[in-house]
């Protein structure tokens, strides 16, 4: 996996200032990595709950919507930093881009089940 390769470069890296660098690029990869995970895991369970949410009493949906109101409010924040932190070095385009996409796909598939409205909030 990703990591061992990581470790690998860091263990042959003789340079510390060198090493320290590719500790920090490793870093920025692995963050955007866990923002796409845990975006794209709460995208299928958003999924799966609007597919099942008829069999789901009122009571249970209202708590729900709690937690994917709140899940929304971080996203929009991800989104917010995501996007200021703009244009990457090639080496973090693709996890970046992959990270925004996974957002704002939640984003997107959130705001019609929170507020009944699509991205130009119809």
């Amino acid at each position: 996996p990703e990591e061992v390769l990581f470790q690998v470069v860091l263990l042959a890296c003789e340079d510390s200032g060198v090493r320290d660098d590719w500790r920090r690029c490793f870093a920025e990869i692995g963050e955007q990595a866990s923002v796409q995970t845990t975006y794209s895991h709460r995208l299928r369970a958003l999924s799966a709950w609007t597919t099942a949410s008829s069999d789901v009493d009122e009571e249970k949906r209202e708590l729900l919507l709690q937690q994917l109101s709140g899940q929304y409010d971080e996203a929009r924040a991800a989104l917010a930093r995501l996007r200021r932190a703009g244009d990457k070095a090639e080496w973090a385009a693709r996890p970046h881009a992959r990270a925004l996409r996974a957002v704002q796909e939640f984003v997107a598939a959130a705001r019609p089940v929170l507020y009944g409205c699509g991205e130009d909030g119809e």
